[in-house]
């Protein structure tokens, strides 16, 4: 019986190799036909930040204002040569922080994507922009659905045009001037 069992596991062992390599080819060839439906079917969106930045660099005048919307802060910080962002450690990002520009003047940069947040950073650029003349530039990113329907909410009827910078349409938009004292 000994013999029988020592011949059984020297079969076993020779064969080892080809019985390995056979059961890795099924077990991709099944992972290939098991997950082959789900491959992009959760398309990453496109975006295009770095086209969005330099066409605003290239045509931004003196009292226009740039609003950036919080999921195209990262992008920006990366493309944007000046000002450099500092950058504040929040619980609610998945890196932990948002670049951010203290003290810039132009950039009005918007903490979360909440309705709320839009309302707050387009009353501040108009009455920035209406104050020194300015156009407002609306650099956006990753539009969750509520932000974008805030978007259209406030901006329909306004004077605002698309620009075909990239995937995601970069906006300006010309406040009226500020009435006279």
């Amino acid at each position: 019986m000994a013999v029988g069992v020592a011949c059984a596991l020297a079969l076993v062992v020779r064969r080892a190799r080809v019985v390995g390599a056979v059961g890795a080819v099924v077990v991709v060839v099944l992972a290939v036909v098991v997950v082959r439906p789900y491959i992009r079917s959760r398309p990453i969106p496109r975006e295009d930040v770095a086209a969005q930045v330099a066409y605003v660099d290239g045509h931004r005048r003196p009292g226009d204002v740039v609003i950036l919307s919080y999921a195209a802060s990262w992008g920006f910080a990366y493309y944007e040569a000046s000002p450099a962002p500092r950058f504040r450690p929040i619980d609610y990002a998945d890196n932990g922080f948002l670049p951010v520009y203290p003290g810039v003047r132009w950039l009005v940069q918007m903490p979360d994507r909440r309705p709320a947040d839009v309302v707050t950073a387009l009353a501040t650029a108009e009455a920035t922009a209406a104050r020194d003349g300015g156009r407002i530039w609306i650099i956006r990113s990753h539009l969750a659905l509520p932000e974008a329907a805030a978007w259209s909410r406030l901006l329909a009827g306004k004077p605002v045009r698309q620009l075909p910078v990239g995937p995601e349409p970069l906006l300006v938009y010309s406040p009226p001037p500020a009435p006279a004292p």
